[in-house]
């Protein structure tokens, strides 16, 4: 039960596929460095600025910067615009390549 909870607190709700890029090394934690050598993708996409950026119909998470939410009519463009900008934006802050989490179909 206290597992949900602390879910349903730190992650958001509504039209999302889940964690975008799943967690880094723990290599790359001690590297850049992170707090507490946290590996979280959601950290590095949040500190490099783009928590609530939006292509299209598509958006990082304001509550977790590990998840993209459709805002309603988001296109498969808007998504992999947005996946490629936000890995992009990690690598070239942190040196970090991010892989995705989620499965792609048809691309």
């Amino acid at each position: 039960m206290e597992a949900l909870n602390y879910r349903n607190e730190t992650q958001p709700k509504g039209l999302s596929a889940g964690c975008t890029f799943r967690n880094t090394s723990i290599v790359d934690a001690m590297r850049i460095p992170t707090p507490d050598r946290i590996t979280s993708a959601g950290y590095l996409v949040d500190k490099a600025g783009l928590k609530g950026k939006r292509i299209g119909g598509a958006r990082v998470s304001d509550l977790h910067a590990n998840f993209i939410l459709n805002m309603g009519k988001a296109t498969a463009n808007d998504v992999t615009s947005l996946v490629k900008l936000m890995k992009d934006e990690v690598y070239r802050k942190f040196g970090v390549q991010l892989a995705l989490e989620v499965k792609t179909v048809g691309f």
